[in-house]
């Protein structure tokens, strides 16, 4: 008898973290990262796994993207100056999904290199968009849109 409740919650411990697991943001940060030209940021930003991400319908990108910006806070004053960087250059209802952020130096300048899941033809956020963003003036260095 003690045998069946210590399986019903073990599988019930078990299904909370797969789930808690599947459904976080998916959001990789670097916080001291390389340092490239940009065509080296472009071909990064190609090489970068979008992750979970890649997989989810265009309509769950806005609660995607708060989840990935708060993920992000959490990493320290680096990964929170990021989100603010973030916050502060786009619209809150934005279907970008950041799945990787890294601080790197970009042409010798400070910079932010930033890969987000976009939406794609097919209705997932399968596509992708590199920004680069000058980290002492948030400007945007380079923005391109990738398969």
């Amino acid at each position: 008898m003690t045998r069946r409740p210590v399986r019903a919650v073990f599988l019930l411990a078990l299904s909370l973290f797969l789930v808690a697991a599947c459904s976080g943001p998916s959001v990789r940060f670097i916080p001291d990262g390389g340092s490239y030209t940009l065509p080296q940021a472009e071909r990064k930003a190609l090489e970068v796994d979008l992750g979970r991400v890649k997989q989810m319908p265009s309509s769950q990108a806005e609660a995607q993207r708060r989840l990935a910006l708060a993920a992000l806070r959490r990493q320290g004053p680096e990964g929170s100056a990021a989100a603010d960087l973030l916050t502060s250059r786009f619209p809150t209802k934005s279907s970008d999904v950041p799945a990787y952020v890294e601080v790197a130096k970009v042409d010798n300048k400070d910079a932010l290199l930033v890969v987000d899941a976009v939406p794609g033809a097919n209705g997932l956020l399968s596509s992708r968009r590199l920004w680069v963003f000058d980290r002492r003036t948030g400007d945007v260095i380079l923005s391109t849109r990738m398969r």
